[in-house]
């Protein structure tokens, strides 16, 4: 378990499936969800902007055998459906 703990406090990352995945597709999916079209600022590129990121869970899957299947639609869903139930909305 140590090994573990070690292994993940040193490799920043996400855990998911590694698809590609563009903000645009994540504030859609949100809007779909709430029933709501998002209001959009769009800005240029920020200094703090990440270009891109990439789910990657090979190194889960190597320590543990486990290999992650859920969709990020189904992820936002729940995370929207905690987010009502705790704020009784």
């Amino acid at each position: 378990m140590n090994q573990i703990k070690v292994l993940v406090s040193e490799t920043a990352g996400f855990i998911g499936k590694p698809e590609k995945s563009r903000l645009l597709d994540f504030i859609n999916v949100i809007g779909g969800i709430v029933g709501e079209k998002a209001f959009r600022n769009c800005m240029s590129t920020q200094t703090s902007d990440v270009p891109a990121t990439r789910a990657n869970a090979d190194l889960l899957k190597k320590l543990t055998g486990y290999q992650p299947k859920t969709h990020c639609r189904h992820s936002i869903a729940r995370c929207v459906e905690r987010h009502r139930e705790h704020y009784n909305v």
